[in-house]
């Protein structure tokens, strides 16, 4: 029955000596010394597992400081190592691999290795049995009993549960010698319908209990049990402390514990607490006030050099001809100057000496009313006229170097069709379509047909004299560089350029970046030209990528791959590395890169992740770096470093101020000072002064009610049925009322805090109740 309860982790020792051959190359020798925290002594004997990479050590890291106090084994592929009797240690490693240093029952240690040759690693071996610790995080600042929440941490400290009496039935008491009890903590979702996670029990023996089992191999609890204290008859009490990471910090989350204590013979004591439920959560530094920016490379560090250029040059040409003829109609205005415009831009390209002709193409088109055959033999002699008048410019030199080709051949009756629905001529194209489709294959039938629609003469033969038409593609080979005027007319003489049909250089894509001004537009040129660079250079070009990033970012769109390519986090910031491929350098870690990627992570709400990608930064983005470690928890008032982050946090406005004082359960003048310089009337300011009040006097509403109101700490505060007359002494509200009317106001201002108000457990619920008038009997 007990083990119904249970989720064991078992892992074979033979585990240890596997694995080693899976090891990538490029190692190096990392030597070290392991010692004690508390006498500086070296500790030997300690375990050191080795891991190929830093996210194979980041997940057994979380296993073992779950793990640690009733005995740790990695799971999977590692190597093993111990350290000597002097603390000394000595082993190889791939350089982008990373530490766990463990040593029973103490709180292991993780360490990135980063290429170092020399790790040097201090254990807590200060051995401190808490009851019902699962995760003994210790120095994060939680507030006893209070669910607290960082970034993708949820934690609670110093929960307690007391033994109810009514549920032992005829046992005298729960703690015996001859019995054992066991508390085991799991994790549910919102709807109780699916067990996130189990985390690993806590069992105390009885002496007796403990020495009359099996061994352990035959009693899985017996080890978890060795490392425990023991049940005694006193015991009446536990203490929880918890501490979980999520994906998902937003959803809610329920954690609880089975509680259950039995002898020899029958289970004799059961209960199920719910020790922490995230919809009513202490979030410090929800309203932390901090502008970052988006990182923006330099583009002139991300120049592309321009290179000799194949261009081709649509020209589409409208031409007249005499009727049923294939000479052209030269008292046409417009004819004449089509075929001026197209000489004069070849003559312009012969007379260049940096361009060279390579190619013309002439595509002519017959409209489809009529025989079909005799159209077709038209539109050939027609493409093949205009073909002969225009060459006849060229001289016979570029002629003999020039590839030209003519073709002709007959519109469609669906080209009317479209013609006709692009003008909303919609009921005559309608037609045309039923006709074309009663003969899909022969267009004399639907010609003969057609022309006898009532609409013919009047609204369809129009759009024939469009369809004779002969269009002219050349091909030049420019080998002097582009104007950005010539490459931003040239973008935008062709869509098939800003559709990728046609390729760009990557040259011209930099300046178009800069010359394009409609966003939409550019986002479809960022990926355009990250698609160009790998076919042209086998890698991502980071200048686009960023530029996409950034506009994403804008939109709180996420991709935290996008700028994965240009990242190594065994690197230091805008590290300069040799491709081994190509054999030219390039960037990795650019600083504005990094930035962008650490907000990608924040906006995908993953602060583990910000958080480690943050060290990388660390010395030239000191604020983001402290932003990051606040809001994802992992701020530790005993390290000198995070002391000097929180506190440029705290310079850094009013409101910071404020808020890193309340983290800190600072309520002195400095916390008031900092209040009463906020706008005095806004809704937050209101909010920050009623948790102030609430956090003070933290889960004790009744002496909230019987404690006065320091009126020198806000001295513009006014209860609404406060009538103003000649007093010497003002009158006396207690912290209770003020906190009342500080909340009541806020949500009359703006109604978005009365849900966080809900969701916050620095508000005191029976002050949030009492302002929503929700009765006691119905909470």
């Amino acid at each position: 029955m007990l083990r119904r309860y249970l989720l064991l982790v078992s892992t074979c020792l033979a585990l240890l000596l596997s694995g080693a051959s899976a090891f990538a190359q490029s190692e190096v020798l990392v030597s070290g010394r392991v010692t004690s925290k508390s006498d500086k002594g070296p500790l030997a004997g300690t375990e050191i597992y080795i891991f190929k990479t830093v996210g194979d050590g980041l997940y057994e890291f979380d296993r073992a400081q779950q793990m640690y106090e009733s005995g740790y084994v990695p799971e999977g592929l590692f190597k093993y190592v111990m350290s000597r009797q002097d603390g000394e240690y000595e082993l190889t490693i791939p350089d982008s691999g990373s530490l766990i240093f463990y040593k029973h029952p103490f709180k292991p240690v993780f360490v990135k290795v980063r290429g170092r040759n020399n790790i040097d690693v201090v254990i807590d071996a200060t051995r401190i049995l808490d009851e019902a610790t699962v995760v003994a995080e210790g120095k994060k600042m939680t507030k006893k009993g209070k669910v607290v929440g960082f970034g993708n941490k949820f934690a609670v400290k110093n929960f307690p549960y007391f033994i109810k009496k009514e549920k032992l039935g005829d046992v005298e008491g729960p703690g015996r010698t001859n019995a054992r009890l066991v508390t085991q903590l799991f994790l549910i979702n919102a709807d109780g319908t699916d067990t996130l996670e189990y985390f690993t029990p806590r069992v105390y023996d009885g002496e007796q209990f403990h020495q009359t089992q099996y061994h352990w191999r035959r009693d899985s609890l017996y080890q978890l049990a060795e490392h425990m204290p023991r049940l005694t008859a006193d015991k009446d009490s536990l203490m929880f402390n918890i501490q979980f990471n999520v994906d998902h910090p937003e959803e809610l989350y329920f954690c609880k514990a089975h509680i259950w204590i039995e002898d020899y013979i029958k289970t004799y004591y059961c209960d199920t607490l719910e020790l922490l439920n995230t919809g009513r959560v202490s979030r410090p530094f929800q309203f932390l006030e901090y502008s970052l920016g988006y990182g923006e490379l330099d583009p002139m560090e991300y120049y592309k050099e321009p290179r000799r250029e194949r261009i081709a040059t649509p020209k589409t040409m409208k031409l007249k001809f005499k009727v049923e003829s294939a000479q052209l109609d030269m008292t046409d205005a417009q004819t004449v100057a089509s075929l001026d415009s197209l000489k004069n831009e070849l003559a312009v390209i012969v007379a260049d000496p940096a361009s060279v002709l390579k190619e013309i193409h002439f595509h002519g088109f017959a409209s489809p009313e009529g025989p079909y055959k005799k159209n077709q033999d038209l539109a050939h002699r027609r493409t093949a006229t205009v073909k002969e008048n225009v060459l006849s410019c060229l001289p016979s030199r570029t002629l003999d170097r020039v590839y030209s080709t003519s073709r002709g051949e007959v519109s469609p009756w669906a080209l009317v069709a479209e013609h006709l629905e692009a003008d909303s001529q919609l009921s005559d194209a309608k037609s045309v379509r039923a006709i074309i489709a009663q003969h899909p294959q022969d267009i004399g039938a639907q010609g003969f047909k057609i022309r006898k629609l009532k609409n013919y003469k009047r609204t369809i033969v129009p759009y024939l004299r469009d369809l004779r038409m002969v269009k002219c593609e050349y091909i030049a080979e420019v080998s002097r560089f582009l104007t950005p005027d010539e490459i931003l007319a040239r973008y935008n003489s062709d869509p098939d350029f800003a559709t990728g049909v046609k390729d760009l250089t990557l040259n011209e894509y930099w300046h178009l970046f800069k010359l394009i001004k409609d966003k939409d537009e550019l986002e479809k040129l960022y990926k355009l030209a990250l698609d160009a660079s790998l076919k042209l250079e086998r890698e991502y070009w980071a200048l686009p990528a960023n530029l996409l990033a950034v506009n994403k970012l804008e939109r709180k769109e996420l991709d935290t791959l996008l700028l994965k390519p240009f990242i190594n986090e065994q690197r230091t910031l805008n590290y300069s590395e040799m491709d081994m491929q190509t054999g030219v350098r390039r960037t990795v870690n650019a600083d504005a890169i990094i930035v962008n990627q650490i907000m990608m992570f924040m906006l995908a709400k993953n602060y583990v992740r910000a958080e480690e990608m943050s060290s990388i930064i660390a010395s030239k983005h000191p604020m983001l770096r402290a932003v990051v470690r606040c809001i994802g928890g992992y701020m530790d008032f005993a390290n000198p470093e995070d002391r000097q982050l929180m506190e440029k946090i705290s310079q850094s406005s009013p409101r910071n101020k404020v808020i890193m004082n309340l983290y800190a359960e600072r309520f002195d003048s400095t916390t008031v000072n900092a209040l009463n310089s906020l706008p005095a009337d806004d809704a937050l300011t209101l909010y920050l002064k009623a948790q102030r009040l609430c956090l003070q006097y933290s889960n004790q509403a009744m002496l909230m009610r019987s404690a006065d109101f320091n009126r020198e700490e806000d001295p513009d505060f006014k209860h609404p049925d406060e009538v103003e007359f000649s007093m010497d002494e003002p009158i006396p509200y207690s912290v209770y009322e003020v906190a009342y009317i500080y909340l009541k106001r806020c949500f009359e201002k703006d109604r978005k805090f009365i849900l966080t108000a809900k969701a916050d457990a620095d508000i005191n619920e029976d002050l949030l109740n009492d302002v929503l008038g929700i009765k006691r009997e119905k909470k």
